[in-house]
C-alpha cells in the first residue's frame, strides 16, 4: 500500500471506514517502519484498524507472531 487512498480502501475491505487522517498516519507508519499508537475508548475499533492495516500490508495479524 503506497498512499492513503489505497490504505483507506484496504481498511474498508476489512470492514473499517477510515478517515483521511487515520489513513495518512498508517501510510507514515508503513513508510517510516515505526509503530503507531492508537488510543480510544473500548469498542471504537482500535483492534480492527490493526487487523485491517496488517491484512492490507500482507503482514501477519497474529500478535504472537510479532514477539
Amino acid at each position: 500500500m503506497n498512499n492513503r487512498e489505497e490504505i483507506a480502501q484496504a481498511l474498508a475491505k476489512s470492514g473499517y471506514i477510515a478517515d483521511g487522517e487515520l489513513a495518512t498516519a498508517i501510510a507514515l507508519m508503513q513508510l517510516l517502519r515505526r509503530p503507531l499508537l492508537l488510543e480510544g475508548e473500548a469498542g471504537v475499533g482500535k483492534t480492527e484498524v490493526g487487523k485491517g492495516a496488517g491484512v492490507g500490508a500482507r503482514h501477519r495479524t497474529d500478535p504472537a507472531a510479532m514477539l
